[in-house]
């Protein structure tokens, strides 16, 4: 798939650049993204999304289903953040 470095949205589920989706979940548990996530896999690894970034109004957690890492930030945080630098 052509990488392309403006924002490309993917329906409902967010917008990606490159090989990283945004989405937005701003009052969801991570076990509720979890699940959607585990649905969402093959969309995921269509488009070779490498790492989501799940904004949450004040929730800070991550995990790993097979070679994709989720990574859910506050808002707050996510609005001053560099996209290269947001994941050590």
């Amino acid at each position: 798939m052509q990488q392309s470095t403006s924002p490309i949205t993917l329906g409902t589920h967010g917008y990606f650049t490159q090989n990283t989706l945004t989405m937005v979940a701003p009052f969801e548990s991570e076990e509720s993204v979890w699940a959607k996530s585990q649905k969402r896999f093959g969309l995921l690894k269509k488009y070779e999304i490498d790492i989501v970034y799940i904004i949450t109004v004040s929730n800070t957690y991550s995990f790993t289903i097979g070679d994709i890492t989720f990574e859910a930030i506050p808002f707050y945080e996510w609005s001053l953040s560099d996209f290269d630098n947001i994941v050590n």
